[in-house]
């Protein structure tokens, strides 16, 4: 079985693995973008690098491959892909984030509302899905009603007991563990960065292309204002709970917990 057919199996039925691991042929780079973890900043800077443009604010969804010209497998097909996944020769990178600030970012921006930028519809029907399977895990049953759901009172707690029971296929892209998202036990990758040292990893990787950084200064792309809304305590209980959850994270991106 090619290695895309592998991730699109074991992350059925989200498949977030397939769709965010992307070559982009103008850098001769492999990326894996996590959500939560400055996908949205990182694929406009790609993009832009790639343009061979400025770093600006995206008007369009960066997110859409016909927006940036990322290659993914729906573009190039799974014996294409797999072959740059495997070759030695592309490079491949991945930034990560501390679990406990990236699932704390999860909840204020995806639980407690749903952040939206500017490129993006006023579609709420993701946050009320996920609202749905939270409330409906506290309460004992697979599922509330969308109605129940969008008034429903979801704690930080509640969303650790439920990350903490449920598999990683079944969970909303901003919740899936790190290591599962960017497959860090089948991609060899070159570079990993961290949102904490985001400048750093920006250099490193232009060094490792050969090109010189692109001035990101006074732009900003889809900022968390989680900064608005009190941040939830966390609690020993929870920090264990996502200590053990997500400790190939922990491991792959040298966090403690």
């Amino acid at each position: 079985m090619l290695l895309t057919q592998m991730l699109m199996e074991r992350s059925y039925p989200v498949s977030f693995s397939v769709r965010d691991i992307a070559y982009i042929p103008q850098l001769g780079l492999v990326s894996a973008f996590v959500s939560k973890n400055a996908s949205s900043f990182l694929k406009t800077y790609l993009s832009c690098w790639a343009r061979g443009s400025d770093f600006l604010s995206p008007k369009k969804n960066p997110h859409m491959p016909y927006n940036t010209g990322f290659q993914g497998v729906e573009q190039l097909g799974h014996q294409r892909m797999s072959e740059l996944l495997r070759d030695r020769s592309v490079p491949k990178t991945v930034v990560g984030r501390h679990p406990v600030e990236r699932l704390v970012s999860a909840y204020l921006t995806r639980i407690r509302t749903w952040q939206r930028e500017t490129y993006d519809s006023h579609n709420r029907s993701d946050w009320v899905t996920v609202r749905q399977s939270v409330a409906g895990k506290k309460q004992g049953a697979h599922s509330l009603s969308a109605l129940a759901a969008i008034g429903a009172d979801i704690s930080f707690d509640d969303l650790v007991g439920y990350v903490a029971q449920t598999p990683s296929p079944l969970l909303d892209r901003h919740l899936v563990p790190q290591a599962d998202f960017a497959a860090t036990d089948l991609i060899e990758y070159d570079l990993v960065g961290h949102v904490e040292g985001l400048d750093r990893y920006l250099v490193e990787l232009a060094d490792l292309l050969g090109r010189k950084p692109l001035d990101t200064s006074g732009v900003t792309v889809n900022a968390s204002r989680s900064g608005e809304s009190e941040p939830p305590v966390v609690s020993p209980a929870s920090r264990q709970k996502i200590s053990r959850r997500y400790a190939t994270d922990f491991a792959f991106f040298g966090y403690t917990a």
